[in-house]
C-alpha cells in the first residue's frame, strides 16, 4: 500500500491535495482500497486532483463479496433473488454471472466483482476549489492479527448486517485471516470528530469499540432524523459538555433534543418574542430603531444558562 501511496504522490498536484492525499490514503479499508484499484483500472489518475475526486466518489461503488468470477457472480444474483436451495442445480451459474455483469458493467478484482455506478459519478473536486472532507465515515480502526502484524484498516459504520451483504468488517477480517474481531488487536484508531481524543486508550473491550463507532456512524448519517440544523447543534452541545470521549459524543447526538437551542441568527426574534411576552414589547417599538435587540437577547440568554459557542454560531442550555 505504501508503494501504491509513493506513486501516486508523484502524480501532478499542489502541496495541498498532496497533504490532503497522505493523511487520506493511509487509512483506506480495504474495501475501499479494493474499489479504488476498480476505479483506477475505469479511470486511471493522470493528477492527484483525479485521485482525490475518485476517493470522494467511492461510496457510489458496489462490491460484490467472494463473487471472483462469473459464475460466483451467477451464485450472488441467485442469493439476491431468493431462488431456493433445490432449484439451484438446474440453474446455469456462469451464464446469469456473464449476464449481470453485462448489465451491471464492473471488474473482476481481489476476489470480488466491482459494479461501477450506473451513471457517472458527479466529480467532487476540480483541482480548483476547496477539497472536501470524507464524510462517509465514523470511526476507523486499524486492526491486526498474527498473520498480518502490520495491521490493516476499517471503516465505521458497516451496514452490512442490514444489507445482508459483508462489508467493511468482513472483508477486513478476510484479509486479516481471521474469523473473529476478537482474534485482533487494535493498534490505531481515529473519529471523525476532531474534539474526540485518544479513542485506543478510551476502551478495553474492542467490540465495545465496534459498537459506538456504529451508533455514531448511524447518527450521523440519520442527521437527527432529519433534525434541522444537526450539525451545528451536535457541535455545540459537545462544545457546551466539553466532550472528548466517543461514548459520550454518542450519548449527546442520541440526546440532543434535551439541548434548547437559540441560533445566533435568531437573536433579535428572540429578543421580540422575549419582549412580547414580557409585555414590553409596546415599549419600545416606538424606538425600535435605537434597542439593541441583539444585545437584550444575549444578556437574556446568558442569565438563563445559555452559552454561545465558539463559532458564534448558536448557544445551548442543557435541560
Amino acid at each position: 500500500m505504501n508503494e501504491d501511496i509513493n506513486a501516486l504522490l508523484q502524480l501532478n498536484g499542489t502541496q495541498k491535495e498532496r497533504d490532503w492525499l497522505q493523511e487520506n490514503m493511509e487509512t483506506l479499508s480495504v474495501r475501499e482500497r479494493t474499489i479504488l484499484a476498480a476505479v483506477f483500472q475505469q479511470h486511471p489518475p493522470a493528477s492527484m486532483a483525479e485521485v482525490i475526486s475518485h476517493m470522494l466518489t467511492l461510496d457510489e461503488y458496489e462490491v460484490r463479496y467472494h463473487a471472483g468470477n462469473c459464475e460466483q457472480l451467477g451464485e450472488f444474483c441467485m442469493r439476491e433473488n431468493c431462488v431456493p436451495e433445490e432449484l439451484r442445480d438446474y440453474v446455469d451459474t456462469k451464464e446469469l454471472g456473464m449476464s449481470y455483469a453485462d448489465e451491471h458493467p464492473g471488474v473482476f478484482l481481489n476476489g470480488h466483482y466491482i459494479e461501477y455506478p450506473k451513471t457517472e459519478p458527479f466529480q467532487r473536486y476540480d483541482g480548483k476549489s476547496y477539497i472536501p472532507k470524507m464524510t462517509d465515515w465514523s470511526v476507523r480502526l486499524k486492526l491486526a492479527s498474527e498473520q498480518v502484524p502490520d495491521g490493516l484498516w476499517v471503516k465505521l459504520p458497516d451496514y452490512s448486517d442490514m444489507n445482508d451483504e459483508p462489508g467493511d468488517i468482513r472483508m477486513t477480517l478476510d484479509a486479516l485471516q481471521v474469523r473473529s474481531v476478537r482474534e485482533c488487536t487494535l493498534l490505531d484508531a481515529k473519529c471523525i470528530l476532531p474534539e474526540i481524543g485518544d479513542i485506543v486508550n478510551q476502551y478495553n473491550d474492542l467490540i465495545e469499540l465496534i459498537y459506538d463507532g456504529q451508533n455514531l456512524g448511524c447518527l450521523l448519517d440519520e442527521q437527527g432524523q432529519g433534525m434541522r440544523g444537526f450539525d451545528v447543534r451536535f457541535a455545540a452541545a459537545m462544545e457546551y459538555e466539553n466532550c472528548h470521549q466517543l461514548r459520550a459524543a454518542v450519548n449527546i447526538a442520541q440526546d440532543l433534543d434535551s439541548y434548547e437551542y437559540v441560533p445566533t441568527l435568531r437573536l433579535h426574534d428572540y429578543a421580540v418574542e422575549e419582549l412580547q411576552q414580557r409585555g414590553l414589547l409596546e415599549k419600545v417599538q416606538n424606538i425600535s430603531e435605537y434597542f439593541d435587540y441583539e444585545g437584550y437577547a444575549v444578556n437574556l440568554l446568558e442569565q438563563q444558562g445559555y452559552m454561545q459557542t465558539s463559532d458564534g454560531l448558536a448557544r445551548y442550555l442543557n435541560e
